[in-house]
């Protein structure tokens, strides 16, 4: 399992779908198999709301599936929070401020699609941000493969071998190349001897 960098342009996005960068789907050029973690290490986000919250929500998904805290108090259906220090545009770092989602309960099987939406607490209510028309920059470290099969149990060789039935000796067949020779001798003894027989019952001419 490697870990693999993905950036994330909300500009990318398919605006005729998604007019507004708060809520939106990108589609991944390759799938991705056995995640087992999403970090979001960096990213450049405008924060133009005012009055402006303590911290934007981000959620993650991939089509139907939501990936939402395991451990929380109040609502858990959001991936984790992003501190606001007060300005029009957050730079992220996230080595200040961890933003992490682990698949504890088993790997993501496959992603083809991330769904990114953003909230604020509004009185203890998920309320989507008010992006003003702005686009953000997310680069993200994510915990997986990119090869379907690399997940799957490695037989080893041995025991492939032991499993096997053992090998079946075919007996070789011996051809006597002899043998056509002794049909054509006896063919040639029992012409000759057919032609003697027949001259031998010829009768004699009688003379005049």
């Amino acid at each position: 399992m490697k870990v693999h960098t993905l950036n994330i342009d909300s500009s990318q996005r398919d605006t005729s779908v998604y007019p507004n960068s708060n809520s939106y789907v990108m589609t991944l050029e390759n799938p991705i198999y056995d995640v087992e973690e999403i970090r979001l290490i960096s990213g450049r986000i405008p924060t133009p709301q005012t009055p402006s919250p303590n911290s934007l929500i981000l959620k993650l998904s991939s089509g139907s599936d939501e990936f939402n805290q395991s451990v929380y108090t109040g609502t858990p259906h959001y991936t984790g929070h992003i501190l606001l220090d007060g300005t029009t545009a957050l730079t992220f770092n996230g080595a200040d401020d961890p933003f992490v989602h682990r698949f504890h309960s088993g790997s993501q099987k496959v992603i083809t699609e991330l769904g990114l939406d953003f909230y604020y607490m509004n009185s203890g209510v998920l309320t989507h941000y008010k992006e003003a028309g702005t686009d953000h920059i997310l680069k993200f470290e994510i915990k997986c493969s990119t090869d379907k099969l690399e997940g799957l149990p490695k037989v080893p060789l041995e025991v492939v071998e032991k499993a096997l039935p053992p090998p079946i000796s075919i007996p070789e067949m011996v051809v006597d190349t002899y043998e056509w020779k002794d049909y054509v001798s006896i063919a040639i003894i029992v012409f000759f001897g057919m032609v003697l027989l027949l001259l031998m019952k010829r009768k004699p001419k009688l003379s005049e």
